[in-house]
């Protein structure tokens, strides 16, 4: 799952170097699979919920980053604020006076966001 990781990390606006950023992302990946098995009581992450896996790591990946410094050069431009489904309504956070910080905290805590789509696959522990 590293390459679509990657390709997620790409794709939400984030440069990745794999030299500089290998050894964060596997630590990142290894917490975001502990905690989906921990919180669904699970031995391994089922095909419905990898998607769900993949942002949660490129969450703790943004916010390890951002947290660090490390995203001081990243603009944020194409990070969605809000979307309405109803007569569809995107709004980007450039369009408003948000700083980087803001954004990029804003997308983590959208990609971390992922309670109802693990629920769906959840176990009871008896």
């Amino acid at each position: 799952m590293y390459d679509e990781i990657v390709e997620r990390l790409i794709s939400l606006g984030c440069s990745y170097d794999s030299e500089n950023d290998d050894t964060l992302l596997y630590e990142e990946m290894a917490r975001g699979k502990e905690f989906v098995l921990y919180s669904c009581n699970l031995s391994s992450i089922p095909s419905e919920i990898e998607g769900a896996y993949i942002d949660i790591v490129c969450g703790y990946f943004l916010r390890s980053k951002l947290y660090g410094g490390a995203l001081s050069g990243e603009n944020g431009e194409g990070i969605v604020s809000r979307i309405t489904e109803g007569d569809v309504t995107v709004e980007y956070a450039a369009d408003k006076e948000v700083s980087t910080y803001e954004r990029v905290d804003g997308l983590v805590s959208r990609l971390l966001d992922k309670e109802m789509e693990l629920t769906s696959v959840r176990k009871i522990k008896w």
